[in-house]
C-alpha cells in the first residue's frame, strides 16, 4: 500500500515543533521580537502542511490516484458481469459466501471518491521543473509572518552561496526544521518578487487615490 502520509519526526509531537523553533529562531536573531508558535501558525493557516507536500509525498500521491482509479474501473467491471449472470446463479453465489452486487456498488462509490479525493491532493500545488512544494510553501508562510511583523523582507546572497539577508536566514532555517531537503534560493526568492508585486500594487492604488483626491480639490 501506498504511504501518502506525513513522516516527519519535527512534528510528531503535539505538531507545533517548527513553528516553535522559528519563532524561537526570529526571537533570537537580528530583531528584539517577542513572537510565539500562534503567530507563525497563523502565517501558515489556510496554506497546505508543508508535509504532505514533498515531492516523495506527492510521488505516492500520484501512485495512489493511479491504483484507485484502476481499481474502481476493475470493480465496475465486476458489477456489470454479476449483472450478466441469472438470478438462479446469483442466489447461488451468495450461497457460495459472494459479494452482493450492492456491496459491490457500494466498494465501488468508495474507491472512487477516495480516488478523486487523492488525484486533488495531486494537482494541489505548481511542480513545474521539479519544484519541492513544500519549500515554496514554508517561503510564503514566512513572508507572510514577516509582513504581520512588519519586518523588511530582502533577497540576496553571499559569496559564498548563503543568505545574506534575515528573510532568506529565516527561510533556510526554516526549512531545516521541517525536515525539508531544498535549496532555499528558488523559494525565497520567489516569495520576495511576489511581495515586491504586493508591494508595487498597494503604492499604484495609493497614487491613484492621492491623485484623486486632488482632482476633487
Amino acid at each position: 500500500m501506498s504511504n501518502y502520509g506525513p513522516a516527519f519526526p519535527e512534528s510528531s509531537d503535539d505538531g507545533c515543533a517548527p513553528y516553535r523553533a522559528i519563532a524561537d529562531y526570529l526571537n533570537r536573531a537580528e530583531y528584539k521580537l517577542n513572537c510565539d508558535e500562534y503567530k507563525v501558525m497563523d502565517a501558515f493557516s489556510g496554506m497546505r502542511s508543508p508535509e504532505w507536500s514533498t515531492p516523495i509525498v506527492k510521488d505516492n500521491q500520484k501512485a495512489s490516484t493511479i491504483a484507485l482509479n484502476r481499481c474502481a474501473l476493475r470493480v465496475d467491471q465486476l458489477i456489470k458481469a454479476y449483472s450478466d449472470l441469472s438470478q438462479e446463479d446469483y442466489q447461488l453465489s451468495l450461497q457460495a459466501g459472494c459479494v452482493t452486487i450492492e456491496q459491490l456498488r457500494a466498494t465501488h462509490k468508495a474507491i472512487s471518491s477516495h480516488g478523486h479525493t487523492m488525484g486533488n491532493w495531486y494537482s494541489e500545488g505548481d511542480r513545474r521543473g521539479g519544484r519541492n512544494i513544500a519549500a515554496y510553501t514554508i517561503s510564503e508562510g514566512i513572508r507572510r509572518l514577516f509582513r504581520r511583523l512588519r519586518l523588511p523582507l530582502t533577497w540576496g546572497v553571499s559569496e559564498s552561496g548563503l543568505p545574506s539577508t534575515p528573510f532568506g536566514r529565516a527561510v533556510e532555517f526554516s526549512l531545516g526544521e521541517f525536515g525539508i531537503i531544498s535549496d532555499w534560493r528558488g523559494p525565497t526568492k520567489d516569495a520576495w518578487k511576489k511581495q515586491k508585486k504586493i508591494e508595487g500594487r498597494l503604492m499604484a492604488f495609493h497614487l491613484s487615490r492621492h491623485r484623486t483626491l486632488l482632482e476633487k480639490k
